[in-house]
C-alpha cells in the first residue's frame, strides 16, 4: 500500500470532494487509478473556502445589500 501511495496510486476509500478516479495504467488484470480534479466539483470546494473566508458579501450575490451588522 506504501509503494503503491509513493508511485501516487490511489489505495481506496471515499475519493474527496473536488476529484475523480481516473484510471492510470494496467497491471495484467489489475488497474491502477489515480486522483484527477472534477472541474464540476472543484469550483463546489472554491465556493465553500470562499464562504468560510470571506462570507456572502464578498461574492457578489445578487440582492446582498452589503453592509455590517444592524443596531
Amino acid at each position: 500500500m506504501k509503494e503503491n501511495a509513493r508511485q501516487g496510486f490511489w489505495n481506496g476509500a471515499t475519493v474527496p470532494l473536488g476529484y475523480r478516479l481516473v484510471e492510470a495504467e494496467r497491471r495484467g488484470t489489475k488497474i491502477k487509478k489515480k486522483l484527477d480534479v472534477d472541474p464540476v466539483q472543484a469550483e463546489c470546494v472554491r465556493l465553500i473556502y470562499k464562504l468560510y473566508l470571506y462570507g456572502r458579501r464578498h461574492l457578489g450575490s445578487p440582492g446582498h445589500q452589503g453592509g455590517g451588522s444592524s443596531g
